[in-house]
């Protein structure tokens, strides 16, 4: 509700338990006074008084539910709010360390790669070994070959 509805709803509420009271003081009067008012009579009052006294309970009883609900409401959001920011840090974590891992990553395939090199180096001058058998040799050629 906007806050201008909220104040026009209390307005009348309270207009109404005000009125309530109102009734209920001209019916505790003396006879003599009530007659000073002869457009209003007890029956009236009763009537009027009673009706407006349990609307007016009724409107109070809404406005504190509907103030209990907004209470709830409200900190129901606040711990809403509360897990989401949690997890747009936790995101913010994984995404720094998804950042390094992918160098880690891209370091180590660099690595992996020069170290295949250096094997193939390794194996292409072990064929110029005169000590290495043949039948080595031929293995040797066969994996260098492979690999390329």
């Amino acid at each position: 509700m906007t806050k201008f509805k909220k104040v026009l709803f209390d307005i009348v509420v309270y207009s109404m338990l005000v009125w309530t009271i109102l009734s209920a003081g001209y019916v505790s009067l003396p006879p003599e006074y009530q007659a000073l008012i002869p457009q209003f009579n007890w029956l009236t009052a009763l009537i009027s008084g009673g009706t407006t006294g349990v609307l007016g309970l009724a409107g109070v009883t809404l406005k504190a539910y509907l103030s209990k609900a907004q209470v709830e409401s409200d900190s129901k959001f606040k711990l809403l709010a509360g897990e989401y920011l949690q997890v747009v840090e936790q995101y913010k974590l994984m995404q720094g360390e998804l950042t390094a891992t992918k160098t880690e990553l891209v370091a180590n395939n660099e690595i992996v790669a020069k170290m295949i090199e250096l094997l193939k180096v390794d194996l292409s001058a072990k064929l110029s070994n005169p000590l290495i058998d043949a039948k080595v040799k031929e293995l040797i050629a066969g994996v260098i070959n492979e690999s390329e």
